[in-house]
């Protein structure tokens, strides 16, 4: 998959984001969902905002940080997250 280059600025900082079996370099600033979509890759979602859980991935690794809280956010501690509320704070793994 090509890499491409995402604006940093000085608060912004390289992530590494491992997604079925592709490596794509993202920031800590702006929320997975978008940056996965970015390299093309299509996550199915309704509302952007973490209500309706269908952008829903296993985090394997890594660290993120959940911007909505949600009615749902418990899945959060079985390791699922939503993309479309969450931004990567260290290199991450999604399933």
């Amino acid at each position: 998959m090509e890499r491409k280059k995402l604006f940093l600025s000085k608060n912004r900082h390289h992530v590494v984001i491992n997604y079925k079996k592709h490596e794509i370099i993202g920031n800590n600033k702006q929320i997975i969902l978008e940056q996965l979509e970015l390299y093309g890759f299509l996550i199915p979602y309704s509302c952007r905002s973490g209500i309706c859980g269908k952008c829903k991935l296993h985090l394997i690794s890594g660290t993120v940080k959940l911007l909505n809280k949600s009615y749902l956010d418990n899945i959060h501690e079985d390791g699922m997250i939503f993309p479309c509320c969450c931004i990567p704070i260290s290199n991450i793994t999604l399933l």
